[in-house]
C-alpha cells in the first residue's frame, strides 16, 4: 500500500488537520474546526464521500479538493496494492487471499491454487468461469471474480468519478 495512505490512515484527527495544512488544499481554520467537531481520524477521512463532506458544512470548494486528494490517496493504495499481487508468488498469493476473510476460502481452495500453480499476475487476469474451470465452486469463484475485478478496475473507477465529479462542478458554475 502507498506509504502516503498507509499514513493517512494512521492518523488522529491532529495529525490528519497538520497533514492536510501541508497539501496546499486552500482550507482555513473554519474547515479544521470542522474536522475536529466532528473528530475525523485519518483512516475515517480515507473513506469520506462528497456527500460525508457536505455534511460537515463545507462549501463545494473545498469539498471537491478534499474529495480530489481522498480519490488520489486511495488510487495510489490500489495501484501499489494491484502491483504487489501481480508480484506474488503461489504462496504468497494464497497468503494475500488467507487476509481476506470476507472471500470464505478454505484450505481445498488454497490447494487448487497450489496445484494450477496460479501467481498473482495469473490471478489478476481468471474470469469466474476460469476458477470454476480449475474446481473451484460457483461461490467462491464469484467472490474471487469480485476481488479480480476492484483490483483491476478500481484506478478505472477513480478516474470516472473524477471525471464525473468535474462534470457535475462545471454544471453547479454555469447553469446557476
Amino acid at each position: 500500500m502507498s506509504s502516503s495512505t498507509e499514513q493517512v490512515k494512521g492518523f488522529d484527527t491532529e495529525e490528519l488537520i497538520n497533514f492536510l495544512k501541508g497539501r496546499n488544499l486552500h482550507l482555513n481554520e473554519t474547515h479544521y474546526n470542522s474536522l475536529r467537531h466532528k473528530e475525523i481520524a485519518g483512516s475515517d477521512f480515507l473513506n469520506y464521500t462528497r456527500e460525508e463532506l457536505k455534511g460537515l458544512g463545507l462549501a463545494i470548494g473545498p469539498t471537491k479538493r478534499i474529495e480530489q486528494l481522498i480519490n488520489e490517496l486511495n488510487t495510489q493504495s490500489n495501484d501499489v496494492l494491484k502491483k504487489e499481487v501481480e508480484g506474488l508468488d503461489t504462496e504468497g498469493l494464497i497468503n494475500f487471499l488467507k487476509e481476506r476473510q470476507n472471500l470464505h476460502l478454505n484450505e481445498t481452495h488454497y490447494n487448487i491454487f497450489r496445484h494450477k500453480e496460479i501467481t498473482g499476475s495469473d490471478f489478476l487476469n481468471y474470469t469466474k468461469e476460469e476458477f470454476e474451470g480449475f474446481g473451484l465452486a460457483s461461490g467462491p469463484a464469484k467472490r474471487i471474480e469480485q476481488l479480480v475485478n476492484e483490483l483491476n478496475n478500481q484506478i478505472i473507477f477513480n478516474l470516472w468519478t473524477t471525471a464525473v465529479s468535474k462534470n457535475f462542478l462545471i454544471r453547479v458554475i454555469f447553469d446557476s
